[in-house]
């Protein structure tokens, strides 16, 4: 339930930059060509593979947030950009010159790709509209997801082209070949959810089936695609009835007297060609006030539709002819007077949690399987959430779901349905190939790839009590050590402390793995609005970290600095000050700035800037160096080369591992543009 009517209105952003909606690629007869099928990769085994007629290339690839990690040229007609030594997580990649040139796409660097999460087990899959996009590899794909569930349509038009005539060819206007759609998704061990509807020229007025006899038909439709099928499919009835707005509307509209019959003829059908296949119920449109007691605000017309349609559809007697039951939800908010997207939090998971209090009620609904198969958040420009932030509440909303019992999950969807920034195109994990011909992945499918392997096998156990807006869910598998997700929705970072007798490994929403040694029994851990996910036998515990707190301002405002020397009046305390055209330059290299907080922090993150005017991209070798006392320093991020560019707003933001400090030195070593160091702006944080 995201169509016009229902689009949100709110910029969110926890990390990172938000991506354009669609990258470029342009094409002509003497273009580059990534010759690639996706940029899907296993990590350490990572090469994008190109033509070019005209010779050498240049290329670029950026993290995230915009830093340059590496960079050089493909050589030849027929070249190749090695990407072995790159850790795991998601990638722009830049061909030519840097965003003006032949291709500008994104690369996924996945750990384990060629692992696929146990059927059997895996709770994750997702819409994909082989309708719009015939072509690609879904199996493929869906594996390299770790997706064991793909939902797509299975129009009636084209199934029965003329009423009584049943095929399963590609036709015009749909061009799907569903044997060989559901050959490659059974021989991969991905489940298909065929969605039946919605209408046919044959019947009823094109409209959805009212009559005995149309019911009848669409009954006859089901019969004839279980009856090629079997058990191979499950089989969904109708999308989305309960939608105000829905599909082919006439003279039954979203009731469920009208549902309930046509449910009825279609699951007796089923039945009878395929007995042990799961007949599901349409997916139910809703949105968050709309499960949840009530919209008095946006549209409060509609507060019928989800959690009372459904209640109305079981006291009907309705879960009698569903093995599954199955609803939809876009996380809103409410309050505000218009629709807004929201955070995970609160969300989905009350709803899993009262939709199954619900059906617990009812004895023929009673443990029957209950699955999401539509929920997600747009990257649409002007209304949706940044590509960071899409991955990021894809993993909490997933794994507090789960937390609630929910049996599948499943974002929507695997594509952005347009090449174009488009209120209800740009919802996928995966960009549309049309700019793009090598399948190119958003964030959020490089976090679903992480997530499945992470979760494989494992089903929530308990949560760590951390105290508002910090969540630590444990998962735990036979055999092997437990697994934490761990984030926090507050807008400033959260310590926690780690109690672990040896060294246990970290790893990012986009799946970079760094290894965590405790001091005395503990590590500190910042969490952010990304989840991270803590695994180790040796680890026993999670507690909220007490010290000084930080308040989340910016700890090196206004604070005493020593540089090691200045040049033309740019002073280290320009650094520090409320302006940001000011800057900081050294007379020669190497150079140092160190920082007196006036009270000791732990500090976990170091952003240093040039001033927003500066056009001329550099880079600067840096290191951080932390003390306590002002004399003894140790180093907490070793020297390293950071590029300052548009791409991230001439910015660096380093993470650190969380070390209580009072001191903090930055060391600049080298820069690609002058004989001395130079710094805009430094900020320092803590917890």
């Amino acid at each position: 339930m995201k169509g016009t009517r229902y689009r949100a209105s709110r910029s969110c952003n926890l990390a990172g930059v938000a991506l354009l909606a669609s990258l470029s690629y342009v094409g002509s007869a003497d273009a580059i060509t990534i010759t690639n099928t996706d940029l899907l990769f296993e990590a350490g085994a990572a090469t994008v593979t190109l033509t070019n007629p005209t010779g050498n290339v240049s290329w670029t690839l950026l993290d995230i947030a915009g830093n340059i990690v590496a960079s050089g040229t493909a050589s030849g007609t027929n070249g190749s950009i090695n990407l072995n030594s790159i850790p795991a997580g998601y990638y722009r990649l830049s061909l030519g010159a840097l965003f003006q040139g032949t291709i500008d796409t994104s690369v996924g660097i996945i750990t384990n790709l060629s692992t696929v999460p146990n059927a059997s087990t895996n709770k994750f899959g997702t819409t994909a509209h082989p309708e719009i996009l015939p072509s690609p590899n879904y199996a493929s794909l869906l594996a390299k997801g770790g997706l064991s569930f793909m939902r797509f349509d299975m129009r009636w038009p084209q199934i029965e082209p003329t009423a009584g005539n049943y095929t399963f060819a590609p036709t015009t206007p749909y061009f799907i070949d569903y044997d060989a759609l559901i050959s490659s998704l059974t021989t991969a061990n991905i489940k298909p959810l065929a969605v039946l509807g919605y209408s046919n020229p044959a019947y009823d007025n094109d409209t959805r089936p009212y009559s005995p006899a149309g019911r009848a038909a669409y009954a006859a439709y089901a019969a004839a695609i279980a009856d090629r099928y079997g058990a191979q499919l499950e089989y969904e009835i109708f999308n989305e009835y309960n939608h105000p707005d829905g599909f082919a509307q006439g003279n039954c509209d979203w009731s469920v007297s009208c549902y309930l019959p046509m449910l009825q003829a279609a699951e007796a059908a089923i039945h009878a060609e395929a007995p042990t296949a799961k007949v599901v119920l349409t997916g139910m449109a809703g949105l968050s006030p709309l499960w949840l007691g009530g919209d008095t605000q946006v549209q409060p017309e509609y507060n019928f539709i989800s959690y009372n349609w459904l209640k109305d559809f079981l006291d009907a007697g309705g879960a009698s002819y569903v093995d599954v039951f199955n609803i939809h939800n876009y996380t809103v908010e409410t309050g505000t007077g218009a629709l807004t997207f929201g955070n995970p939090e609160g969300d989905n998971e009350t709803i899993v949690q009262n939709v199954k209090s619900l059906l617990a009620n009812y004895p023929a609904a009673s443990g029957k399987p209950l699955w999401m198969t539509e929920t997600g958040w747009s990257t649409y420009p002007t209304i949706g959430v940044s590509e960071a932030v899409q991955a990021a509440y894809l993993v909490r909303d997933a794994v507090l779901t789960l937390r609630k019992g929910l049996d599948r999950y499943e974002f929507y969807d695997l594509f952005d349905d347009s090449p174009y920034a488009s209120p209800d195109g740009n919802w996928g994990m995966l960009r549309h190939p049309q700019y793009n011909p090598a399948i190119a992945p958003k964030p959020a499918f490089v976090a679903q790839a992480v997530l499945s392997r992470k979760l494989d096998g494992y089903t929530y156990s308990s949560s760590d009590s951390l105290g508002a807006n910090v969540y630590s869910l444990v998962f735990t598998k036979s055999g092997s050590p437990s697994v934490r997700v761990m984030w926090t929705s507050n807008p400033n970072a959260t310590g926690v402390d780690v109690a672990a007798s040896a060294a246990f490994n970290v790893t990012s929403t986009l799946g970079t793995v760094r290894s965590v040694t405790p001091s005395s029994g503990t590590a500190v851990l910042a969490l952010s609005g990304n989840p991270i996910y803590v695994v180790g036998s040796s680890v026993s515990g999670v507690s909220l970290h007490s010290g000084n707190p930080s308040g989340g301002a910016d700890l090196a405002l206004g604070k005493s600095v020593v540089s090691s020397s200045d040049s033309g009046g740019n002073v280290g305390a320009n650094t520090v000050d409320a302006g940001v055209s000011t800057y900081w330059r050294s007379a020669s290299l190497p150079a140092t700035l160190t920082i007196d907080m006036a009270a000791s922090y732990d500090v976990h993150t170091v952003k240093v800037s040039l001033p927003p005017e500066w056009t001329w991209w550099r880079n600067e070798t840096i290191a951080i160096q932390a003390s306590t006392d002002g004399i003894n320093f140790s180093t907490i991020s070793a020297a390293k080369s950071y590029g300052f560019t548009n791409t991230n707003n001439f910015l660096v933001s380093i993470d650190l591992p969380v070390t209580t400090a009072r001191y903090i030195r930055v060391s600049v070593t080298a820069n690609s543009l002058n004989t001395g160091a130079e710094i805009g702006k430094l900020e320092i944080y803590g917890l």
